[in-house]
């Protein structure tokens, strides 16, 4: 049985969109990376970025140094659109797990991951996660 805090923890998370957002992104990645190539996870890539350029209307063409590309509804770093699946998929299963299982065991695990992977983790926890973490006494 789990402690009180925990159980309303684990209940307030079941309650959180962005939870169901990050479970989403990680099952769509899942999908598209498993058993893949480096060809076909690189053409998966290429193909996620031009649906996102297509989906912005009356766009004037910009050179993609100029205007830092973001993602609003990811979990993890506005960079981390130009990152490959694979290491969004760790980052956000890194993510999760810290958020299940708290900081020590997503901390433990990220240690083990390659540089890439533990930045984005690192400041997916410090950036854009800090005050949700906060609120629930992850983080002090």
């Amino acid at each position: 049985m789990l402690p009180k805090y925990q159980s309303a923890i684990i209940n307030f998370m079941e309650q959180i969109p962005m939870h169901e957002s990050l479970e989403h992104d990680i099952k769509e990645l899942s999908q598209k990376l498993e058993g893949a190539s480096p060809e076909t996870q690189r053409e998966v890539l290429k193909n996620a970025i031009g649906k996102k350029i297509q989906q912005t209307p009356n766009a004037s063409p910009v050179p993609q140094n100029t205007i830092p590309q973001t993602n609003k509804t990811s979990l993890l770093p506005d960079y981390s659109v130009n990152v490959p699946e694979e290491a969004k998929l760790r980052a956000e299963k890194l993510v999760d797990l810290a958020w299940h299982k708290g900081l020590s065991a997503g901390i433990s695990e990220a240690k083990k991951s390659d540089p890439l992977t533990m930045d984005m983790f690192h400041d997916a926890i410090t950036g854009k996660l800090y005050e949700e973490f906060k609120k629930q006494g992850m983080i002090q």
